[in-house]
């Protein structure tokens, strides 16, 4: 028996309409959900950097704040140390020493009776280890026998409240090189090339010779006095309003400088007080004085009340530091360096600082 099959059509298998191995296109509805996600963690992460950036930034500020205000108490704290300093003074060759009772003016020769070395009137302003200007700046002028030490006007764009001076005065015999020992003023000049050591000691020494083999040791002991200040950043375009750019923001503050008297020679007044910056950032550099009175007592005087300065037993500094930049928002007020009250907007952070340095060669009779 024959069984006959019947065989109908293959079946059709079905196309999908997508495209090979399922893939297709975002609608514009993901599409617009998945740029929201991704810009809300770029924004995220933008505003952890910027947090963190202005975090650093305000640290680093504020550090350098503090570190800036701590080298000025340090430079001139030191320097007051040797303030009023006379050594010992012993005759070359002969090995006899000479008596000196203590320090004088730099124009009086201790071996001849007092007789002036300078060819002009002895400045008050070094006849004793310390010395002050009340919201002025000490500077010289004239030429040869003219010479002049004097408080003035402080640099255009610093106030009287802001800014007063103080020189520090004394004696060496050092005969090391420049960077060692007290040979060198505070602008790191060899103070035998001062007018007045030039006479104490018979001939400046030359930059050449310094560097080059140890300094001779002076006939006489050799003057140096250094004079704290406040001066303007960009001293040479002081009409530009004491500016100086950081990250392209134009920044108003002063410098704490320093005019040593290595380069006073009283034949060039083009080198009469040119102060050097040393730092930066400093609002306010204001100097008090300790002075003994008759009964015994002490008190703190400005520079413009001290009458009789060999009684001054100690110097009050006050400096006043502020941030480049701005790492503080709103208003706040402290007091300054005067004890008066200052508000601030501008951002910027600041710190008071006082130090009292004792004399350690100031006359207890």
């Amino acid at each position: 028996m024959t069984i006959s099959h019947s065989v109908g059509p293959s079946p059709q298998l079905k196309t999908s309409p997508r495209e090979p191995f399922g893939q297709r296109g975002f609608s514009l509805i993901e599409f617009m959900i998945a740029a929201t996600i991704s810009l809300g963690v770029v924004l995220a992460a933008s505003m952890v950097y910027l947090n963190s950036r202005q975090t650093q930034v305000s640290l680093s500020e504020k550090s350098s704040m503090f570190e800036g205000a701590r080298v000025v108490m340090d430079i001139i704290g030191r320097d007051l140390e040797n303030a009023g300093f006379y050594p010992a003074e012993e005759s070359p060759g002969s090995g006899v020493k000479v008596s000196v009772l203590g320090y004088q003016n730099p124009c009086t020769n201790p071996n001849s009776g007092g007789s002036s070395l300078c060819a002009f009137a002895n400045p008050v302003a070094f006849n004793t280890g310390v010395f002050g200007c009340a919201g002025q700046r000490l500077t010289r002028s004239g030429t040869t026998n003219t010479t002049a030490y004097a408080c003035t006007a402080l640099p255009t764009g610093v106030s009287a409240d802001d800014g007063d001076s103080l020189a520090v005065n004394y004696f060496t015999i050092d005969a090391s090189g420049l960077n060692l020992g007290q040979r060198a003023d505070c602008e790191n000049q060899d103070v035998s090339g001062d007018a007045i050591n030039i006479n104490r000691r018979g001939a400046a020494i030359d930059a050449a010779t310094a560097a080059n083999k140890p300094l001779t040791t002076p006939t006489l002991p050799l003057f140096v006095s250094n004079r704290y200040t406040l001066t303007p950043v960009n001293a040479a375009a002081i009409t530009a309003g004491r500016q100086m750019q950081i990250e392209r923001q134009l920044i108003t503050t002063f410098n704490m400088a320093c005019d040593g008297n290595g380069n006073d020679n009283d034949a060039s007044a083009a080198l009469a007080s040119t102060a050097s910056p040393m730092v930066t950032g400093i609002e306010q550099l204001k100097f008090k004085y300790m002075v003994r009175t008759a009964g015994g007592q002490s008190q703190y005087l400005v520079a413009s009340a001290v009458t009789n300065w060999t009684a001054v037993v100690a110097v009050r500094v006050c400096v006043l530091a502020h941030s480049l930049q701005n790492t503080q928002a709103g208003t706040y007020t402290i007091a300054d360096c005067n004890a008066a009250n200052r508000t601030f907007t501008d951002g910027r952070s600041r710190k008071l600082f006082t130090q009292v340095f004792v004399l350690k060669n100031a006359s207890l009779d």
